[in-house]
């Protein structure tokens, strides 16, 4: 019996150490963010602006602003998790060539972008920091609101509060709880989960035109989700690409026929 009780306490030390370590280093371990050097030098085979935005003392978010001849507009795109500009930099090619501008910026940590993330809301209102720099050159019904993986969730958040006039999302989830407990159910990821994530609250209450576009086979987040984020937004379109990957869909030809179209489109429709 005393064995027992040792052991039982054992594995609740354990448990306490496996959930305190998950809690303490989730940004770590969820966003796995890659800093660059404040001296490193982007290059692309385009021209672009680079941009550091002062958002609050110690907090700045560096920015990459590609520009096109006669502008259709913008594209806001809240990249995913991983890496820095220097990787999510270079998909401006899948948007100036439908004609569009294309900014993106690195979260908090991320790059050569500065401070602390701490929870949730500073994604949020990071997110909301760059629109409204943007507002300050294009106007609102010129931005394009476009989220990939792990960047969705912002993405929809943002479309809701600043009434956005397309919300492009690709590879969405359902939420970053869904995923932990995909991964680690038996943690209490309610509790503990800073970054909860809720794509599936967002999305209810976006009104504009929302086109979901994930791979089948995609191995990272189940092509369900997006299934299930069509059947909860107002607006919402589903785009399979078949046997699509998580991270390959923008090599895959049907990706960009169906990308262009939604682009197109929408500037035949508003302009």
């Amino acid at each position: 019996m005393e064995i027992f009780l040792i052991s039982v306490a054992i594995l609740i030390l354990l448990y306490a150490l496996v959930t305190s370590i998950v809690y303490l280093r989730q940004e770590q371990l969820i966003l796995n963010s890659k800093p660059l050097p404040n001296d490193y030098e982007f290059s692309f085979d385009a021209k672009f602006e680079e941009l550091n935005l002062e958002v609050k003392r110690n907090v700045t978010l560096n920015a990459l602003l590609f520009r096109v001849p006669n502008s259709k507009g913008v594209i806001l795109f809240h990249h995913g998790k991983s890496d820095n500009l220097v990787r999510w930099g270079a998909f401006y090619k899948d948007f100036t060539k439908y004609g569009y501008d294309f900014f993106t910026y690195d979260y908090r940590s991320f790059g050569k972008s500065k401070g602390v993330l701490y929870q949730e809301m500073n994604l949020h209102r990071d997110a909301r920091f760059c629109y409204n720099f943007l507002l300050k050159h294009y106007p609102s019904e010129k931005i394009i609101q476009f989220g990939r993986s792990f960047g969705t969730s912002i993405a929809t958040r943002l479309a809701r509060k600043v009434k956005s006039p397309l919300l492009i999302l690709e590879t969405p989830y359902i939420s970053m709880r869904a995923m932990v407990e995909r991964t680690v159910p038996y943690l209490p990821n309610a509790l503990i989960l800073k970054y909860p994530l809720r794509t599936d609250w967002f999305i209810r209450r976006v009104e504009c035109p929302i086109h979901l576009i994930h791979g089948t086979e995609d191995e990272l987040i189940p092509f369900e989700d997006s299934v299930r984020l069509k059947k909860l937004a107002k607006n919402g379109h589903l785009i399979e690409i078949p046997k699509g990957l998580h991270n390959d869909l923008n090599l895959i030809p049907l990706y960009h026929e169906k990308l262009s179209k939604i682009l197109n489109d929408f500037h035949d429709e508003n302009s």
